[in-house]
């Protein structure tokens, strides 16, 4: 185990939710780290509970250390790492976001549970994109699973069935619910012609769903200028690729 949940110091939390998003399998339009970026710049009292250092799970040829350079000199240095936050929006909020490890995901899994039990969450959601046949034209529309029938069946706009390969977000949604706690996995659906570069319109759809489903209150309109302004950019860049003129 890369970390002992039992040695992070919590903060006292009433009936938190767990908001996950992990950098990886799947984040068309780096959706869920939009939202945990958006969602911790808004929190009060935000406080940083853990910063779990993966440099020797990640893939350090895709997810690589990152420095500061600042007149000629390298002044800081930072190894990839899944951070936990917690803070308020309404009601208590418990963030993780980070890279999605190329290994080790069992026991990161089983740390980050025992770390949500220690905590008291109550409810736990994962974020992400998904790059679907729909264009940019479109409103955003965030899909759907739950962790039990009873759940999905008052959800709506579900994902469709699926089998085969997963992320270690959907390992994590399995084992929270294996433990007692229900888990929503939510995936705004992108265009696959921009699902590699950041999407204020997905991220706010995503926050738009999770404000009505976890009761969180966060302020979404600062992202209308931001989404109104990558839609401006997407099409004046297929206007310069005729090949791509009928999206």
């Amino acid at each position: 185990m890369m970390f002992d949940p039992a040695a992070v110091e919590l903060p006292a939390l009433e009936a938190p939710v767990l908001v996950v998003a992990l950098r990886g399998w799947v984040d068309a339009g780096r959706c869920g780290q939009g939202v945990l970026s958006y969602l911790a710049d808004h929190l009060d009292a935000p406080v940083d509970v853990a910063s779990l250092d993966i440099s020797g799970l990640a893939d350090l040829l895709h997810d690589r250390p990152e420095i500061r350079v600042v007149d000629g000199q390298v002044t800081s240095l930072a190894w990839p790492s899944i951070d936990v936050v917690a803070g308020r929006a309404g009601r208590d909020v418990l963030t993780v976001s980070g890279p999605e490890p190329a290994r080790g995901w069992r026991s990161l899994v089983d740390a980050l549970v025992e770390l949500a039990l220690r905590a008291g969450v109550v409810e736990s959601y994962c974020i992400g994109g998904i790059p679907a046949g729909v264009t940019h034209h479109e409103d955003v529309r965030v899909l759907a699973s739950a962790t039990d029938a009873a759940l999905a069946a008052r959800l709506g706009d579900l994902r469709p069935d699926y089998h085969g390969p997963t992320g270690l977000q959907t390992c994590l949604q399995a084992a929270l619910a294996a433990r007692g706690i229900p888990c929503l996995a939510l995936g705004a659906e992108l265009p696959p012609y921009v699902a590699a570069t950041p999407s204020p319109p997905a991220v706010a759809a995503a926050l738009s769903r999770l404000r009505r489903l976890a009761d969180v209150k966060v302020d979404v309109a600062g992202l209308d200028a931001e989404a109104d302004a990558y839609i401006a950019a997407v099409e004046a860049r297929l206007a310069a690729r005729p090949d791509l003129a009928e999206l």
